[in-house]
């Protein structure tokens, strides 16, 4: 279990990996209809559209940029406590 207590980028990045890498060929689902896929060692996110399906042009490498220093947490989520709860609790899709 990933704890909030202490969430850094890093450790959050090393979770998704660990996830993703242990369920080939799914998708992580997370906040705001997006889901994280693993492609060539690296992570991804992107929304999906109406249909489930991925909308191709929002895939993008996921970033530090969004990352909130001082809660611990991606910057569209209120806490470290949310941002945990995907990685412990995860919902994949195909």
């Amino acid at each position: 279990m990933l704890s909030p207590v202490n969430l850094t980028y890093r450790k959050l990045y090393d979770a998704y990996d660990a996830l993703l890498e242990a369920n080939p060929g799914k998708s992580l689902k997370v906040s705001n209809g997006m889901v994280m896929f693993r492609e060539s060692d690296e992570i991804y996110s992107c929304t999906l559209a109406a249909d489930g399906s991925i909308d191709e042009d929002t895939v993008g490498a996921i970033s530090e940029c969004a990352w909130n220093d001082a809660d611990n947490c991606w910057d569209y989520h209120p806490d470290s406590e949310t941002t945990v709860a995907e990685v412990n609790n995860p919902v994949f899709i195909e």
